[in-house]
């Protein structure tokens, strides 16, 4: 493995390792030697010896006297861990935020009802062009792709096509972000058009100015409101939060408007919020936000407006926990791939 490399050199020869002792029979098994290691994996014998001492330390290699070599523990090849890599965006990412937080900790929820032991590695690959590689050389059991950035999806396409046990899960934002081939799991944007509309004519509220962009979401949302008598024209759609500033006033005074309905980002609610502020009228509106963490802090803060956050639900966590699904199947070998998913379903009755 030689060439570019962003994690510590003993790691990937830990994890290969491990896997040749999770794989092992009853009997000890030679394993390969230092020098085979070396050549494998393009390292020192001196860092060869760490990653082996290692896993001396908790016996998961044995010495057998007059036998040279080190050689895998069957008493413990039952206890190895099988190793799963985490990456987000385009691969470069060491933080977590409270979105994927949620999202792995249905992951993981998920996985922790397999039959054997995990342990979950964030990875950075630091915008290595040839990343397929390099996963491939850390020697993992699988790995968990969250929200890709579009300049990996080939890299990812080649994982599926070599049969690498790995999962995607899409975009929760953009309905057209480009997603890999197979293995992925995205998100129902169908259904969230219709929840939304759903909510709406609920509190008896048809005219309805959504802020976002025009996409699948959008387009359910409108037809779901024109169902029920709601005569939503395409100027109650205002894509950017730039257009915010003149379209939204506009609107304001020419149409009849029942409620702001917001999605994310802080340029946008800032936006809303200073158009509303600019009459009385208009800062009686009920605005809709999402409800998470820096939505409810702007209701907090607003008490002038009549701000409103969306019923939250469980996406995140069900994301996660349909992606520990499908990755325990791959690992175990119930797979090999799997055609890509929608959470929900789109077979399952829109209204659950």
């Amino acid at each position: 493995m030689a060439g570019h490399k962003t994690m510590p050199l003993t790691t990937s020869i830990r994890n290969y390792l491990l896997q040749r002792i999770a794989k092992a029979g009853t009997e000890p098994e030679r394993l390969p030697s230092e020098m085979e290691l070396c050549e494998k994996f393009g390292v020192s014998r001196i860092t060869v010896r760490r990653a082996i001492e290692s896993l001396e330390t908790i016996r998961y290699i044995i010495r057998i006297p007059g036998r040279q070599g080190a050689f895998t523990n069957p008493e413990v090849a039952m206890a190895v861990p099988h190793i799963v890599g985490i990456l987000g965006g385009d691969g470069t990412r060491n933080y977590v935020n409270a979105s994927t937080a949620e999202i792995l900790t249905g992951f993981m929820e998920e996985m922790k009802d397999a039959d054997c032991d995990f342990e979950f590695m964030i990875l950075n690959i630091n915008g290595n062009r040839d990343a397929a590689r390099e996963i491939e050389n850390m020697a993992l059991d699988g790995l968990l792709w969250i929200m890709p950035e579009e300049s990996m999806i080939g890299q990812i396409d080649c994982l599926i096509r070599e049969e690498y046990p790995v999962v995607t899960l899409g975009s929760i934002y953009n309905s057209a972000f480009p997603q890999p081939k197979k293995n992925t799991i995205s998100r129902n944007f169908r259904h969230v058009g219709f929840l939304a509309a759903k909510q709406m004519l609920k509190l008896h509220l048809k005219n309805v100015a959504r802020l976002g962009i025009y996409n699948i979401s959008a387009e359910v949302f409108q037809d779901e409101m024109r169902k029920n008598g709601a005569s939503l024209t395409r100027d109650y759609f205002i894509e950017t939060p730039e257009e915010i500033t003149e379209k939204l006033p506009a609107l304001l005074s020419s149409r009849k408007v029942d409620a702001v309905l917001s999605n994310g980002g802080l340029d946008r609610y800032e936006k809303v919020i200073q158009v509303l502020r600019r009459r009385e009228d208009w800062s009686r509106l009920p605005l809709f936000f999402d409800n998470y963490r820096l939505e409810r802090k702007l209701k907090a803060g607003c008490s002038d407006l009549k701000i409103e956050l969306l019923p939250k639900t469980q996406f995140l966590k069900t994301y996660g926990k349909a992606a520990g699904q499908y990755m325990k199947k791959l690992i175990s070998g119930e797979l090999k791939t799997f055609e890509s998913i929608q959470i929900p379903s789109p077979k399952e009755k829109e209204g659950e």
